[in-house]
């Protein structure tokens, strides 16, 4: 699987989320549960097999930027930090309750135009992850780790140049302990 890391843009929108009517506020402001959308694009360029051929599955994962959203709501809503430094000392982190992702074809070249058939097959979150919390030592499961996205192009001269993506969470803003072995 390779590391999908050329984005060709880049969005996101984060905001607290609504109580239900009979949900207990949050304790603190580090168990406020927030709506983050990421949405962008990103250069695949998964190369095509003969269509005379199963065509292959080509997978890759990507991870869109947490940190700029997380840190834009830290910065707008007065959210305390854990002491030291952010990536020397702790990461900042999205803690998933529920997500709703969507992958999408973004763009295909066929060099010797004929005919190509290409798609993005399915789609998943990568392993979450598991974390220490940097503000009370405990473990913090289902951290953000991107998504895996299965394609394929059934013609060796087409390529899968770019994917489109949507994706929305539900969940709460973690400081996580860097680790060092």
């Amino acid at each position: 699987m390779r590391q999908l890391d050329a984005f060709t843009g880049q969005n996101w929108l984060i905001t607290p989320a609504a109580l239900a009517f009979n949900e207990a506020p949050p304790q603190d402001i580090y168990d406020q549960k927030w709506l983050l959308v990421l949405t962008g694009s990103l250069y695949a360029n998964f190369w095509g097999t003969d269509f005379d051929e199963v065509p292959d599955v080509k997978s890759g994962q990507f991870n869109p930027d947490i940190a700029s959203p997380c840190n834009w709501a830290i910065s707008q809503y007065g959210i305390a930090r854990p002491p030291g430094v952010e990536g020397t000392d702790y990461f900042v982190n999205f803690q998933v309750e529920n997500w709703a992702p969507f992958v999408s074809l973004g763009g295909l070249v066929d060099e010797d135009s004929d005919w190509a058939q290409t798609e993005v097959i399915n789609w998943q979150p990568g392993p979450f992850l598991s974390e220490t919390d940097a503000l009370n030592g405990t473990p913090v499961g289902n951290i953000f780790n991107g998504v895996i996205v299965n394609c394929t192009a059934a013609d060796s001269n087409a390529r899968l140049t770019l994917i489109g993506y949507n994706v929305t969470l539900v969940g709460k803003i973690v400081f996580t302990k860097i680790i060092i072995f």
